[in-house]
């Protein structure tokens, strides 16, 4: 950081920087400060926090990391970034080893084939795969438009796949009429994947 000081909190010491930057492998974070636990090996880091690992990037306002571990927990407008997919939620976890993220809080999901909203979500990003989780509702945008709804998702964005478990449902309009069609789970692939 660009200001080191160290200070005495609840008895013990504490490195304490402005314009954190931590570099662990292939993992950048930076903050506007951070506060480093030399006993427990921990990152408390407040402000414009921001993870990048190779094409994902993780923000939020406030977060620790473990650095013995390599798990992240961010909180405050936590957003993951890979090419045009885009995930929101309150909070989130990232482990950094396994590559998965974890959102919770009410998550929102958008690329551009769909726009998901879920209680909660897994994010593994080596694979580019989500599984979305309580409540879902996906929204697909073409020719026409539709929307998903059931209880789990699964979307593996390389090949294209979809999958909705539990309680699953389709609702879009033919010939100006709603159609509703349920089922157990539905299977969907994007047009042009193999």
């Amino acid at each position: 950081g660009n200001r080191l000081r160290q200070e005495i909190i609840d008895g013990v010491p504490v490195l304490v920087l402005d314009q954190v930057r931590v570099e662990h492998g292939p993992t950048t974070i930076t903050a506007n400060t951070g506060r480093y636990y030399r006993d427990r090996g921990q990152v408390e880091v407040e402000g414009n926090v921001r993870i990048v690992e190779r094409e994902t990037t993780i923000t939020g306002q406030h977060g620790t990391y473990d650095v013995a571990t390599g798990i992240a927990t961010l909180t405050g407008n936590v957003e993951i970034r890979r090419g045009d997919l885009r995930i929101r939620g309150p909070r989130a976890t990232y482990d950094r080893a396994a590559g998965i993220a974890r959102l919770g809080g009410g998550v929102q999901v958008k690329d551009a084939a769909r726009d998901v909203r879920a209680d909660s979500l897994v994010y593994w990003t080596a694979e580019d795969r989500a599984m979305a989780l309580g409540r879902v509702q996906i929204e697909e945008a073409g020719d026409r438009d539709a929307v998903i709804r059931g209880e789990v998702a699964e979307y593996k964005r390389r090949e294209g796949d979809l999958q909705m478990l539990e309680k699953a449902s389709v609702t879009f309009e033919d010939e100006g009429k709603p159609v509703e069609i349920t089922a157990s789970d539905f299977s969907f692939r994007e047009q042009g994947k193999v």
